[in-house]
């Protein structure tokens, strides 16, 4: 027996199958919450300091990033865009160990010698005794450029 459906039957069983999945496909995705691009500079007495990582600190979030060979930074990852929106206090520690990246700056950096030596003060190196804060707002922000004082 061949079973016969009407145009209208066969629209209506169309349209309910492109809600069904239109409303799978698109309802249960994982939300990513919205991100603020940070990018700096630090600086120790005006030189640069390149031997380290600043570390963001928010609630349920914490990010570091390393240093440069002029002392920047841009707080991004492979697949995130920035950190999330929010208040963060901020700690700029010296290098304790070194990666592949932290060799590379050094040695295209001529002055990377004498720019290592620029120590920085411990009260930086914790987000609790630092001082330092920023308040991420979505989408671009304005460098977050810090000349770090003894």
């Amino acid at each position: 027996m061949i079973a016969r459906f009407n145009k209208s039957a066969m629209l209506a069983l169309s349209l309910s199958l492109i809600v069904i999945v239109s409303v799978s496909v698109g309802g249960c995705g994982k939300r990513t919450p919205p991100y603020g691009k940070i990018a700096g500079r630090v600086t120790m007495n005006g030189k640069p300091v390149n031997h380290g990582s600043i570390t963001f600190t928010g609630e349920g979030v914490g990010s570091m990033y390393n240093l440069g060979p002029d002392g920047e930074f841009e707080a991004k990852s492979y697949d995130l865009p920035g950190l999330p929106v929010g208040k963060y206090k901020v700690a700029i520690s010296p290098l304790s160990y070194r990666t592949s990246k932290t060799v590379e700056n050094i040695q295209q950096n001529p002055n990377a010698g004498a720019a290592a030596k620029v120590e920085v003060p411990v009260k930086y190196h914790s987000a609790e005794t630092s001082g330092l804060t920023i308040d991420v707002v979505e989408g671009e922000n304005p460098p977050f450029n810090r000349d770090l004082k003894p």
